[in-house]
């Protein structure tokens, strides 16, 4: 039990050693006289001597009782030291305030006193240090809370200019669905009102093209008639033959659109439906046009489509590319594939269309201010995309004044239904 009760003891005593050498704070042990026994580490860099003086300085010379006192300090004086203005003087003679307390120990032999000294100069240092951190802490709220502030108001201030946009989005788009339901409505109109337009028209028309020919036939027989007069005969005719063409290509739009007709598609051998067209034309008088028909043409491409309404869309598109020419050079129609679609174009060498009017052109009704005096009526080109609608096919249009025109069709190679039910 001795044994251990020793074992004890030192360890206390290395462990109380050890927080007196490491301890942040400067401490100092007296004997009764005052002389310093021993001082730790921070005691002596506070007053800047070392552990080989420690035996010879005593109290007086660390401490005084005043800046300029030249009162010794003993035992009895620091048991009131607190009440006492005490400075602390180094070994180069620099005098400084401190805050100094006293435990008194006391063993068989005589009487000790242990001192905590604190340098007042770093607790202010410390205390600045602090009331400086604390103001850059409250800077820094005050800051963040301005920042939270302005993106607050930001937030609002966005909220509101998107809510306005998406406000204004909402009303543009009500327009659009109105004006949208508008020209349908007209679209509907203008359908009904060519559609019974073509339907009236049709007989009439008909019954004269019969009569001309009557008149001609007559006029044989009974009183020939001049030159002139057949001339005029054969022109008369041609309109009415032209006019019959167009009513009938709007009746067999509106009855695609009603779903009366069926539209039923087989395979189409392109290139020998190009030549045959080309071959029509190029037999028919041209008022003194001198129009060549050229064609360049793979050896064959074969798609599904509707023959008939390919035929109309190209009829008409030649038509228009001989029509405009004004006699000079020739009318080329070319074609292309690839692995999905077939490409056929019709250029010409005419007056051209002015560009600003190219997207007009899909109106019907619309012509070209630089038409002049060719005869038409504004519905060939609008019949053509009619037509590639329903094949789900598509016309482009390329043009430059008084150098020509070039109509392009891309159709699919395998036709699909859909494009019936639009």
């Amino acid at each position: 039990m001795e044994r251990e009760a020793t074992q004890d003891k030192e360890v206390w005593q290395k462990m109380l050693l050890t927080a007196f050498q490491q301890s942040g704070e400067a401490i100092l042990l007296l004997d009764y006289k005052g002389k310093i026994v021993t001082a730790n580490p921070a005691a002596r860099k506070l007053f800047g001597y070392n552990n080989t003086e420690d035996g010879q300085l005593s109290i007086d010379d660390l401490l005084k009782a005043g800046k300029e006192s030249d009162t010794r300090t003993t035992i009895p004086d620091l048991i009131k030291i607190t009440e006492k203005n005490i400075h602390g003087v180094t070994r180069e003679k620099h005098i400084f305030p401190v805050s100094v307390r006293m435990v008194s120990l006391s063993t068989l032999g005589s009487v000790y006193a242990l001192l905590f000294i604190t340098a007042l100069e770093s607790r202010l240092i410390k205390d600045k240090t602090l009331q400086r951190r604390n103001a850059e802490i409250t800077r820094l709220k005050e800051s963040l809370n301005h920042l939270k502030n302005n993106a607050e108001r930001a937030l609002r201030d966005r909220t509101q200019i998107l809510q306005e946009t998406v406000d204004s989005l909402v009303e543009i788009q009500k327009q659009l669905r109105q004006a949208l339901e508008k020209e349908i409505e007209a679209n509907e109109k203008c359908s009904k009102f060519a559609y019974l337009i073509s339907h009236e028209y049709r007989n009439p028309l008909t019954f004269i093209h019969t009569s001309l020919d009557l008149i001609e036939r007559y006029g044989q027989k009974e009183t020939p008639l001049g030159k002139a007069q057949l001339e005029h005969l054969q022109k008369a005719r041609e309109q009415v033959k032209q006019l019959v063409s167009v009513t009938d290509e709007l009746l067999f739009l509106n009855a695609i659109r009603d779903g009366s007709h069926k539209l039923k598609t087989t395979e189409v051998e392109i290139t020998e439906l190009l030549d045959k067209i080309a071959k029509s034309w190029s037999q028919i008088p041209k008022d003194g046009h001198n129009i060549n028909i050229r064609l360049n043409l793979p050896e064959k491409v074969v798609i599904e489509t509707n023959g008939d309404l390919l035929k109309q869309a190209l009829n008409n598109l030649v038509s228009n590319a001989v029509k405009y020419s004004d006699g000079n050079g020739e009318v080329v129609i070319e074609c292309d594939e690839d692995e999905d679609a077939c490409m056929i174009k019709v250029k010409d060498q005419g007056r051209g269309i002015p560009r600003e009017e190219l997207h007009k052109l899909s109106n019907g009704f619309y012509r070209a201010s630089n038409s002049g005096d060719v005869s038409g009526n504004g519905l060939g080109l609008f019949i053509v995309r009619q037509f590639l609608e329903h094949l789900n096919g598509k016309l482009e249009l390329a043009s430059e004044l008084n150098l020509g025109t070039c109509a392009t069709i891309r159709l699919p190679k395998k036709y699909e239904e859909k494009s019936i039910a639009d």
